[in-house]
């Protein structure tokens, strides 16, 4: 019954985008689509156990084999690609929806965990910031899963976990920012601020969950704090450049990674229909994290040197 439904063309409700009317009303009759829904039974499809792990039911299924069907009708009729569901054609992989994606989101975790490892391998608990980028990787780490979760399988609950996880790292890097800024302040400077900036995350994602999930908001609310992190960290470094000269790698890793967030921007249909510019993103922060975490081994190691008095008085 799934062969009956793609063989009858079921693709035109899937397009999104700017579409040629003259290809989809050759290769979609509209009565095969209403007679295809009347006789499908999903629950006599067995999928394959790879398939049923991430939920490819029979009517996910024909929608992917449709998308297909409908790309090659596009490519020969020498018309642009569309999106489909917000979403361009990627092949499947194991099931995974979109593997270079993943592959990379797991890279970027991968990236974290073993810089990590050499930050408690070369920075001693007492230095000041210890417990500060600890908790950088922590939020980097739940980030980069949600990241692989959606791109292994877009649904509502993996796509808000991926943004939410998204806001929550830019805020916590904001965090890290002031922290480090107010390194010499009082203790109470830092906790007015890390109240200020869990707030901050705390009401963005409450108002995206419970009030309207509204994506260009999202984006606005992300690229922002995004974007004053960068500056700030960009200015420090430059700021320092003299006296603390490894200050170069910070500046450097914040450079590249807004160039790599320049794909973005460049959103092009998947090169061999696995590359996009979305995975090529993640596939470059991921040798630029490693950078970040030789900025903050250097940078924490100067700090205790510059702390070692006070902290050889207590």
């Amino acid at each position: 019954m799934c062969r009956l439904w793609m063989a009858q063309g079921v693709t035109g409700p899937m397009l999104i985008g700017n579409v040629s009317t003259n290809v989809i009303k050759m290769f979609v009759p509209k009565q095969s689509l209403l007679q295809a829904k009347s006789v499908v039974d999903f629950s006599s499809i067995v999928m394959s156990p790879k398939f049923n792990l991430l939920q490819w039911d029979c009517s996910a299924e024909c929608e992917y084999k449709c998308m297909w069907k409908t790309v090659d009708i596009f490519v020969e009729h020498h018309q642009d690609i569309p999106q489909f569901y917000g979403k361009w054609p990627f092949i499947r992989l194991y099931g995974i929806q979109e593997p270079a994606s993943a592959f990379f989101s797991v890279l970027n975790g991968a990236a974290h965990i073993y810089g990590i490892i050499q930050f408690r391998k070369l920075v001693i608990p007492l230095a000041p910031m210890y417990l500060v980028w600890h908790g950088y990787c922590f939020v980097a780490l739940n980030t980069w899963c949600w990241s692989t979760l959606f791109h292994m399988r877009d649904f509502e609950f993996t796509e808000h976990m991926d943004y939410m996880g998204a806001t929550a790292l830019v805020t916590y890097q904001l965090f890290g920012l002031l922290a480090r800024l107010l390194i010499h302040k009082p203790k109470v400077y830092l906790c007015t601020v890390s109240a200020l900036v869990s707030l901050l995350c705390l009401y963005h994602i409450y108002s995206m969950v419970f009030i309207h999930f509204d994506y260009g908001y999202h984006i606005k609310v992300n690229v922002t704090i995004g974007v004053l992190n960068a500056i700030g960290w960009a200015g420090w470094c430059i700021y320092v450049r003299h006296k603390q000269t490894y200050s170069w790698k910070g500046s450097t890793a914040i450079i590249l990674i807004g160039l790599c967030l320049s794909l973005e921007l460049a959103d092009f249909p998947p090169i061999a229909w696995v590359f996009d510019a979305h995975s090529l993103w993640h596939a470059g922060t991921a040798p630029l994290t490693l950078l970040w975490y030789s900025f903050i081994v250097d940078d924490c190691n100067y700090l205790l040197m510059s702390h070692k008095p006070e902290l050889q008085e207590n």
